[in-house]
């Protein structure tokens, strides 16, 4: 594995403060290919990792295979949790800490990545499951800066429902109040954040409990999506067909015969209205990752008024296509993969090779 270069391009205050441009803070891992200069001027790749809005790194990824097609990779990470997509009374109902900080590395590439080779006006940015999500909610009118082309949406994933709907919820499990000072009293509750600490201890337990409550989709996250609210930017949009087939809960639910009656309480709950109906011996895996992500993928395809392709990704035999594959086959997958090529052929392009708004599949084995 060739070691990424990596970078910093903001400047963080605090943890529940706003970031600035410049300075020590955020982290960029950037990939590019053996003596490449600043003149060559490569097509860019900037990936958002996943991970429920709430955990992942830049270091999800390697890089380096892209980068031999030709490519400069740029993996970014952004704030989590709470630091990064808790909101306060004062913030703007569209605005979250972790995406703005996602921003701010993109405003970082269109002024500095000609010097690791790659071309500013080529950047397609390519998000998974939150980092889908993210790159999504960057292509609204109202955040669009022109900082990318076109965008590659793998399992696009939605929390059901918004922090200030959710926030009191949080504040019972915390006995605290979910303020900037408050919070910024506790520390934060992401991965390694305040090991002995006994706040930051007692917030990582009260944020177990909450997510919890919200099992059926991401805690935390940018809401309500709207598809009509995007700006003209080609999209691809993808899923696998079997998405979360391996969770344990779902899969127990669907082994007792119990996934019918699971979606429907769902339903009564307000979770996946929209939803269709699921039955047959993977209801509950069916539901949620139609609840999940199929849901936002369809509408997307019918409803964006720029260029969509659509894909989907099959198991092959006894073998079912989950999430996350999509990854490996793009990151990990060699020169033969299929979905590969369809990807950074995109990417070069603009454009795919499939009719606009219909579905190409591909299977896991690429």
């Amino acid at each position: 594995m060739t070691p990424p270069r990596i970078v910093p391009y903001c400047t963080i205050p605090g943890l529940f403060h706003d970031a600035t441009a410049g300075g020590e803070d955020g982290e960029l891992h950037i990939y590019a290919p053996s003596g490449t200069v600043p003149v060559d001027g490569l097509p860019v790749l900037a990936f958002i990792h996943g991970g429920r809005f709430e955990e992942g790194s830049p270091a999800d990824i390697n890089g380096t295979a892209l980068a031999r097609e030709g490519f400069v990779v740029v993996s970014i990470g952004y704030r989590l949790g709470l630091a990064g997509f808790a909101q306060f009374h004062d913030d703007n109902p569209a605005h979250y800490r972790g995406i703005a900080d996602v921003q701010l590395a993109l405003e970082w590439l269109q002024h500095n990545i000609e010097g690791h080779g790659g071309d500013p006006t080529n950047i397609t940015l390519i998000g998974q499951s939150a980092g889908a999500a993210i790159a999504l909610w960057l292509a609204r009118r109202d955040h669009y800066r022109g900082a990318f082309r076109r965008i590659v949406a793998l399992s696009p994933s939605f929390p059901t429902g918004g922090f200030p709907s959710r926030k009191r919820t949080l504040r019972l499990l915390l006995g605290a109040p979910i303020t900037r000072d408050s919070l910024s009293r506790f520390g934060d509750c992401g991965r390694g954040a305040g090991r002995g600490n006994r706040s930051a201890a007692r917030l990582r337990r009260a944020y177990q409990r909450f997510r919890s409550v919200y099992f059926a989709g991401p805690a935390l996250g940018p809401w309500p999506w709207d598809t009509s609210e995007l700006a003209d930017v080609p999209i691809v949009v993808t899923s696998t067909h079997d998405e979360f087939h391996n969770e344990p809960i779902t899969s127990a639910l669907d082994r007792w015969k119990l996934g019918g009656v699971a979606a429907w309480a769902l339903r009564v709950c307000g979770v996946g209205r929209g939803v269709s109906r699921v039955s047959g011996a993977s209801g509950a895996r069916q539901f949620i990752a139609d609840t999940i992500i199929h849901r936002w993928v369809r509408d997307i395809t019918a409803h964006h008024a720029g260029q969509v392709w659509r894909g989907e990704l099959v198991g092959m035999g006894d073998e079912p296509a989950v999430h996350c594959d999509d990854l490996r086959l793009l990151f990990e997958g060699g020169s033969e993969s299929v979905f590969r090529s369809d990807i950074l052929s995109f990417a070069r392009s603009g454009r795919a090779d499939w009719p606009e708004k219909t579905c190409k599949q591909w299977t896991v084995d690429g």
